[in-house]
């Protein structure tokens, strides 16, 4: 028989992980409360060479952006934890430019 954990951090993490799996996701943050958070951040930018995917998860109390995210959710009167995990984008490229000869 397995056993399955179904606690708030856990679901956190699957949350942020699913989150995550987009193309051009940086990062994936869930609110617990507010003064707890789970951030789940992709190592490396995604390209066509990638053979594995590396994750880190971070818990604990939230960073600069977090705790300016949670004053605007307080404000707006959104329960905790908050549904939808806050995402980041890796910056968007450069466009190329043709050489002067």
């Amino acid at each position: 028989m397995m056993m399955t954990l179904t606690s708030p951090i856990t679901n956190a993490v699957a949350k942020a992980l699913a989150a995550c799996q987009g193309d051009n996701v940086r990062s994936a943050t869930v609110l617990l409360s507010p003064a707890q958070t789970v951030v789940v951040t992709r190592q490396r930018r995604v390209d066509r060479r990638d053979q594995s995917v590396t994750y880190l998860v971070t818990m604990g109390r939230p960073n600069y952006r977090s705790r300016g995210l949670i004053k605007t959710c307080k404000a707006a009167g959104e329960p905790f934890p908050v549904r939808k995990p806050q995402l980041r984008f890796w910056p968007a490229k450069k466009p190329k430019t043709a050489k002067r000869r």
